[in-house]
């Protein structure tokens, strides 16, 4: 029942998405600095960007505050700012969860968007598997298009099984081009964090140019080398390849900086009332990022949700 309850969340999430990816308005008109977040997993990376007081600590924090200006500005809505989001991710199990995001933040002024479930790719409209990851402790955030899990996988000593469902690519670098740099956006800045397609996306990414200031400000990449497909460029060739362009204003800064605190989230939705238990997750973050535990995440969010009701 859960599985089939994502499938048809997936599928409305599809429908929905595949409109804007063929409407003939771009998505980020009006936008002038752009936050494009690719491996959105359950969101929190662009919950950060808008809500930064929720997520002390988190070391991609000071970079926004550079790239996209401090809190104060940050948090206003996005027909002040021209600060807009858009996130990407594969995981059909994420429909609902990155849709009531989405809903919640359009409802307080900022202008996101989640295109999911979509594996980003170098073609559009092709059917995929992709594989969930089997540890839900972790918000199967393992998920990829590559099977590593379980004794099937490519890490047989992995005891969780991935479970293969069937997705939908997009041409990352063509949606970027319709989008997002059809605008002429001021700022854009990119995370890639995708378990194995950035071996598919950035020879694309490459070929047309994009990795140049002019489109893209600075990109954070976190190489997944063990989940290289077969046949695809590796990753040294690949940053070769990106200082070879020829650019206009110079080649895109590349970080490899990888902030994965608060990767369960937890944090309540703009709107509702921080719960008691909230408080106490936060005094058991740790120094080095790390989560709280899950009982605490789970009690977050069950009263969370009964406020929804």
């Amino acid at each position: 029942m859960k599985i089939r309850s994502a499938m048809l969340l997936a599928c409305m999430g599809f429908a929905q998405a595949l409109r804007l990816h063929h409407e003939s308005e771009s998505w980020a008109s009006g936008c002038s600095s752009i936050y494009v977040d690719i491996g959105s997993n359950v969101g929190v990376q662009i919950r950060k960007l808008f809500e930064p007081s929720k997520y002390p600590g988190s070391t991609i924090l000071r970079e926004f505050d550079n790239l996209f200006g401090l809190p104060e500005i940050r948090t206003k809505a996005s027909n002040e700012t021209k600060l807009c989001a858009i996130g990407f991710e594969a995981n059909p199990q994420m429909v609902d969860r990155l849709q009531t995001i989405e809903k919640a933040y359009n409802a307080n002024g900022w202008k996101v968007k989640f295109m999911v479930p979509f594996a980003v790719s170098d073609v559009d409209n092709k059917d995929v598997t992709f594989f969930v990851d089997g540890d839900t402790g972790v918000n199967q955030w393992g998920s990829s298009i590559m099977n590593w899990q379980g004794p099937n996988g490519l890490n047989p000593r992995h005891r969780k099984n991935m479970s293969a469902v069937n997705v939908k690519t997009l041409d990352m670098a063509r949606f970027l081009e319709k989008e997002i740099f059809s605008v002429n956006p001021k700022t854009v800045v990119m995370k890639m964090d995708i378990e194995g397609s950035e071996f598919i996306v950035l020879p694309e990414l490459i070929r047309r140019g994009h990795l140049c200031r002019e489109h893209v400000t600075k990109i954070y990449i976190e190489w997944h080398n063990r989940f290289q497909p077969n046949g695809t460029t590796a990753k040294e060739q690949l940053m070769y390849d990106i200082g070879n362009q020829t650019c206009q204003s110079g080649k895109s800064p590349i970080s490899g900086l990888d902030d994965e605190s608060y990767r369960q989230d937890g944090q309540p939705l703009p709107g509702t009332e921080a719960p008691k238990e909230l408080h106490k997750a936060n005094s058991l973050l740790e120094n080095n990022g790390k989560d709280v535990t899950r009982a605490i995440y789970d009690a977050v969010q069950k009263e969370w949700a009964t406020r929804q009701k």
